[in-house]
């Protein structure tokens, strides 16, 4: 599978984890030492923290919808932008951000892909809130 269509399926599979708590797709592409790096936020080290992360995220927040695109590819690595927009239903200490604030949050996301899988995230976002 080249690039291209390997982000997009992972892209895919990332949406349906956090539109529907469904993480079975996100678990067939993603290793299960996949590495994530989302500063502020400490490295996520595993497929089951990633998992972990998304559903805590997803009980604290309501109204999400996301959006992404390719951006551009080669070999074993991705570039893909996103766009999300919730309202909190908690304080998010971490990011100093009060419940009942929306987010919006606007960023890229690279992928390193091993073994068809992906094995590496790097993720970079801004966050406004209203």
């Amino acid at each position: 599978m080249d690039i291209k269509d390997f982000a997009q399926k992972f892209m895919e599979a990332e949406f349906e984890a956090w539109r529907n708590e469904n993480f079975e797709p996100l678990g067939q592409i993603e290793s299960p030492d996949v590495t994530l790096h989302m500063p502020p936020i400490p490295d996520l080290k595993g497929f089951e923290a990633h998992k972990q992360y998304i559903m805590t995220a997803c009980a604290s927040m309501k109204d999400l919808t996301l959006e992404g695109d390719y951006i551009t590819g080669d070999g074993n690595v991705a570039v893909l932008s996103f766009k999300e927009t919730a309202t909190l239903t908690t304080d998010n200490p971490i990011l100093q951000i009060p419940a009942g604030s929306t987010i919006d949050v606007d960023g890229f996301m690279v992928l390193r892909r091993k073994n068809d899988r992906v094995a590496e995230i790097w993720i970079k976002s801004s966050i406004t809130t209203k």
